[in-house]
């Protein structure tokens, strides 16, 4: 049985050199949701204050010993996927 995905795949080939390419075409609720998430994405960042330049050095979990949260990969630029960062 076919799996059902919210995308129509559409196949195109180039007239000139034959080049195929395969799109995956979604339906403008899909699209909305998708926009809706960017925004948010866009909205949490922006609170957080997150940049690529930030560093664990610069979070108020930092302390001598280290993180005071007890991260093993705690260090250098990790204050960019860490989900407990708030700037000192």
């Amino acid at each position: 049985m076919r799996r059902r995905t919210p995308a129509t795949r559409v196949r195109r080939q180039c007239v000139v050199c034959g080049h195929l390419d395969t799109f995956f075409e979604i339906d403008s609720a899909q699209m909305k949701h998708f926009e809706a998430l960017q925004r948010l994405e866009e909205a949490v960042v922006l609170h957080l204050q997150l940049d690529d330049t930030d560093s664990c050095y610069a979070c108020i979990h930092w302390d001598a010993n280290g993180c005071s949260m007890h991260l093993p990969e705690a260090g250098g630029t990790f204050a960019t996927e860490c989900s407990l960062f708030q700037k000192s």
